[in-house]
């Protein structure tokens, strides 16, 4: 006769876990379905011709197609041609003077695969292990295609790339505003070096257990994060180093290097990036900020 409800709110669950597409992929270079269900580039490299649609950069030196700005052989720069998509014409600028309609920077063409793996392998010293994956088409407007070597890199340090090209993780935010150093295993040597010299009650800062008032861009995240920021660090300096024969900058060889450096932190479907700094780690799967942070995000 008689009936009992009860109610509960159900919270969304914490996450923190690389941000990755479905399935996951090393580099956004498309091979349509040449290279199997796990569109993988080493299969699509040994089709005699292969095809794929792609933006028409082409190298006036060594004459022959690019997928860089600056031709991999003879470092000299590559030039874009348009096709005009009714009278087929090849054109130098993005306008068809005699149609009087805009000329395309893409096409389906042969692309020498092969070749151009065989080339990205040997620059940076990193094979390529099956399946190394790529896309199955391109979804910007010009159909530009990543570099090769940045996909090697990450498959060598086991990283995937999200569709916007960027390598991120992902937690939930979480609002805090105080901490003690003791919560985020940070030394007192090193939060004075970051600029945390007193507590919240203005006493200096001698022992883990005071209660500190977090600056506005600091951050703490979580440690399954700092694990995957450390390979995303590696990644960056052996790009900088092999690709673009520079020097490495992060050098990060252990979790407690990634203190004091800067992050990026983005919202879903945004394009903008506020910029944090990592004070410390937690064992919770959220990404502590202040709520002046989390909601500039």
């Amino acid at each position: 006769k008689y009936s009992t409800s009860v109610g509960v709110r159900i919270g969304r669950p914490e996450k923190a876990a690389p941000r990755q597409m479905k399935p996951p992929v090393h580099t956004l270079f498309p091979i349509g379905d040449k290279g199997g269900p796990t569109r993988d580039l080493l299969k699509a490299s040994h089709i005699e011709k292969f095809f794929t649609n792609i933006h028409n950069r082409f190298c006036n030196t060594c004459n022959e197609l690019s997928i860089s700005i600056i031709c991999q052989k003879c470092k000299s720069k590559t030039s874009i041609i348009y096709n005009c998509r009714i009278c087929r014409a090849k054109l130098d600028s993005s306008f068809c003077p005699k149609c009087k309609k805009e000329a395309s920077s893409h096409s389906y063409q042969l692309f020498p695969l092969k070749k151009k793996l065989l080339m990205a392998q040997e620059k940076i010293g990193i094979r390529a292990n099956e399946p190394f994956k790529g896309v199955k088409e391109l979804i910007n407007q010009e159909k530009i295609a990543e570099p090769l070597e940045k996909g090697l890199i990450r498959q060598s340090l086991g990283l995937t790339v999200f569709k916007d090209g960027t390598v991120r993780f992902d937690a939930t935010n979480s609002p805090l505003t105080h901490f003690k150093p003791s919560w985020i295993g940070t030394s007192i040597e090193k939060l004075k070096e970051l600029g945390y010299t007193h507590d919240a009650k203005e006493i200096p800062l001698t022992n883990t257990d005071q209660i500190i008032e977090l600056r506005m861009q600091d951050v703490i995240i979580p440690y399954e994060s700092a694990k995957y920021l450390i390979n995303v660090c590696k990644y960056i300096d052996i790009e900088l180093e092999k690709f673009y024969g520079k020097t490495a900058f992060y050098n990060v060889k252990n979790i407690d290097d990634l203190v004091g450096h800067l992050i990026l932190g983005l919202a879903p479907h945004t394009s903008v990036g506020i910029v944090g700094r990592i004070i410390g780690f937690a064992e919770t799967n959220v990404c502590f900020a202040t709520p002046i942070w989390h909601s500039a995000k």
